[in-house]
């Protein structure tokens, strides 16, 4: 055998080492790789979370903005005014007053029902008013009183019922009446009137005709209208004016008690309340 002749190196110990060593690499290699694509291992293992940092940012609800309540379009009494015209009177008298006042809608159309209350608690009438359309609408009434050194600190205000109940400013007055001397003239007497009796009948036979208490309350407010009137009652009617007492020489004031007297005798079911 040729000693000289070398041996090859994988046929050496470290050669046949070395190649060991690579092979087993690979196949470690292998397995890895395998693992990696699911071909090998627990299928059941979820992967690894993301870090934190890399996880995304669920979106921010966004919140609606309500919308606006729609505007209130209810018919109804915004406002309600009343002034005296004299506030303030020194002079001689009687004296009539006169109230102006406005009221002022908004909600489309409607009717106001509506009275004047005094300070002195007399009971005026329920009046009614119409509207068309949002807006305002002037009223007025009047006040005779006074006399020889009177002297009053009074009140008028509008009070509203429908479309809902509503008080007016309070228009405030005050009357201070001379003493009666030279130069002012007797206080004018009593009159027949005619024409007052003529209006006292007219809602008097109204009265008995109508058979709604509704409106019956409201044509007895206007006959409590006539309780301050004292023009005469003329000479061929008088023998009718009976309650609450008779009297030789009645006035308008006694024909309209008269006359209310009766309705609430005949109609006595809208008066228990």
């Amino acid at each position: 055998m040729d000693n000289n002749k070398k041996k090859s190196f994988w046929a050496t110990l470290p050669g046949i080492l070395t190649a060991a060593a690579g092979f087993v690499t690979a196949i470690a290699g292998l397995i890895g790789v395998l693992y990696q694509v699911g071909v090998i291992g627990d299928p059941r293992v979820p992967p690894p979370e993301r870090p934190r940092s890399e996880q995304p940012t669920p979106p921010v609800p966004r919140e609606e903005t309500p919308a606006p309540p729609e505007p209130q379009r209810t018919f109804r009494v915004v406002e309600a005014s009343l002034r005296a015209d004299p506030f303030n009177y020194s002079g001689p008298c009687p004296i009539t007053l006169t109230f102006a006042g406005r009221i002022s809608v908004v909600g489309g159309n409607g009717t106001v029902s509506y009275r004047f209350a005094r300070s002195d608690g007399a009971s005026a009438p329920i009046r009614r008013i119409s509207f068309d359309q949002a807006g305002s609408k002037d009223v007025q009434t009047s006040w005779r009183l006074g006399g020889p050194g009177f002297t009053y600190s009074g009140w008028q205000a509008l009070r509203i019922f429908e479309p809902q109940e509503l008080d007016s400013n309070r228009a405030s007055f005050n009357v201070r009446c001379e003493e009666r001397g030279a130069g002012i003239p007797p206080p004018k007497k009593p009159e027949i009137s005619q024409v007052d009796f003529d209006a006292v009948q007219q809602i008097y036979v109204a009265l008995r005709t109508t058979v709604d208490c509704r409106e019956i309350k409201h044509l007895v407010d206007r006959l409590t209208a006539y309780y301050t009137n004292t023009n005469l009652v003329p000479e061929n009617a008088r023998y009718s004016v009976l309650y609450p007492t008779k009297k030789e020489v009645p006035t308008i004031a006694d024909l309209a008690r008269d006359r209310v007297i009766r309705i609430q005798g005949a109609k006595r079911d809208c008066f228990r309340d």
